[in-house]
């Protein structure tokens, strides 16, 4: 990593390692300024865009979490509050996250995962650690 900043203001939702589609093309994010995001082939070969408007979200499916060793029903731990989040999926096959407890206190909160690199920040979130990407481009 680069001078990554985690504080952007051109896409906040990126981190570092995270994928999304440029020109029909999967990239992985590299590094990230206030102005531009460099990006990465399955080649190391380098892409720098400078707008949101330049990329556009990779839709999750069943495919894409079993690049990451993930399915549907596997837990996320939050690691500052010791609690198991679970990815489910609706009828309708969109993907989301939510807490794996009781609905003793009222209604889980309830994530929506509708792409790759939103998958990869609320692992990064709960977990503190980035998901497995090296076999991911392969």
């Amino acid at each position: 990593m680069k001078k990554f900043d985690i504080n952007n203001s051109l896409s906040p939702e990126l981190i570092y390692s995270a994928f999304i589609n440029v020109d029909n093309e999967i990239l992985k994010v590299i590094d990230m300024s206030k102005l531009s995001i460099t990006l990465e082939n399955k080649n190391g070969t380098e892409k720098i865009i400078y707008s949101n408007k330049d990329w556009q979200p990779i839709p999750l499916t069943d495919n894409w979490l079993s690049k990451f060793g993930l399915s549907e029903s596997n837990l996320i731990r939050n690691n500052r509050t010791q609690t198991d989040w679970i990815i489910k999926k609706t009828n309708e096959e969109i993907f989301y996250i939510t807490i794996k407890r009781d609905f003793s206190l009222g209604e889980n909160p309830v994530i929506p995962l509708n792409s790759v690199h939103m998958l990869q920040l609320w692992h990064q979130l709960l977990n503190e650690t980035y998901l497995n990407t090296d076999n991911v481009l392969k």
